[in-house]
């Protein structure tokens, strides 16, 4: 999986530019629609992810398109897997209640299952 690759040595201090492609990943976003919504060319987001450090303005731009705050924003570079399985069991759930919104209360149990999934790989990859 290209998320597992690219998070190889997580345990470092955060990589500004990690976390940022870590997102798109995780997100399953285009880096082109976040270089739009920064108001950046895709070859200026391309350096940017290369960046160990991004500008704290800029980063909660970042954090604003993916709708997570800056904290989360950051910490995608530590628990890649944990916001993908996060983000995949919403994109899940979502589809449910949209398909059927009678069967709300087996979707609100399937979010739990999730919510109590990626709390624990989380716990995992913070061990």
């Amino acid at each position: 999986m290209k998320i597992l690759e690219t998070a190889k040595d997580s345990k470092q201090p955060v990589d500004h530019g990690k976390a940022v492609t870590l997102a798109l990943l995780a997100f399953e976003k285009q880096p082109a629609d976040l270089a739009d919504h920064l108001g950046i060319t895709r070859q200026h987001l391309h350096r940017m992810k290369d960046q160990k450090s991004i500008h704290p303005d800029r980063l909660d731009k970042i954090a604003e398109f993916f709708g997570i705050t800056l904290e989360e924003l950051l910490s995608v570079a530590a628990t890649p897997v944990t916001w993908m399985v996060r983000h995949q069991g919403d994109r899940v759930c979502e589809y449910l209640r949209n398909k059927n919104p009678k069967h709300g209360q087996y979707v609100k149990n399937i979010e739990d299952m999730y919510h109590s999934l990626w709390h624990q790989i989380h716990q995992l990859e913070l061990s």
